[in-house]
């Protein structure tokens, strides 16, 4: 009896249905977990994104002011120094670095954009003054300059009170310099450590 062989097309086609069975078993196997990769790296993306859009806003409007009253008390300053008795001259006056301040005026407002103003800054901390600024900013409160600090003790008597229930934290500062905070991680809605967070470095 002979044998029978298989002619070498059709091997070669068996060979190559293997192959591909092969690839589709690999596929489908691969493909659900794909997928929810893919879906967790947009949904992660997309909050970096907003995080970022929050950042880019809260820098935009609340770093020009913050400037300008700066600007102001040092030229408050100055004007003092110029009527002290022993002249002094303000140039050689070195600068006092993690002195900065910030102010609120409402209440439930206020809480509220103190959360979102802390949870942008993404576990940065921020000075009472760059909180007050942007919670003012957010109510759409218009404040002189002698209207802000009032504001600004408001704010910082309402951070306070958030320390004391452990919603925030008041970080050691040197003495005579201005209180700093972030928001408890635990209270935080969205916490990333991602490059973003470079946007506040001093």
């Amino acid at each position: 009896m002979s044998e029978i062989r298989t002619p070498s097309s059709l091997k070669w086609l068996l060979d190559k249905r293997s192959r591909l069975m092969g690839d589709l078993q690999k596929l489908k196997k691969s493909y659900p977990q794909t997928m929810r990769t893919l879906r967790e790296r947009i949904s992660k993306a997309e909050q970096e994104l907003m995080l970022a859009k929050e950042q880019y806003d809260y820098q935009r409007s609340v770093t020009p002011a913050q400037m300008r009253m700066l600007e102001a008390d040092l030229e408050a300053i100055d004007r003092s120094l110029s009527l002290h008795a022993i002249q002094i001259n303000p140039e050689l006056l070195e600068p006092l670095h993690g002195q900065e301040a910030i102010r609120i005026t409402s209440y439930g407002a206020v809480t509220r954009n103190i959360h979102k103003c802390l949870r942008i800054a993404n576990g940065k901390p921020l000075l009472t003054t760059q909180i007050a600024i942007y919670v003012a900013k957010q109510c759409e409160v218009n404040l002189t300059e002698r209207q802000f600090p009032e504001f600004k003790e408001s704010v910082r008597c309402r951070l306070k009170g958030l320390a004391y229930k452990g919603k925030v934290t008041r970080l050691p500062t040197p003495k005579g310099g201005e209180g700093k905070w972030v928001m408890n991680s635990a209270n935080s809605q969205y916490v990333a450590k991602s490059p973003i967070a470079t946007l506040w470095d001093d």
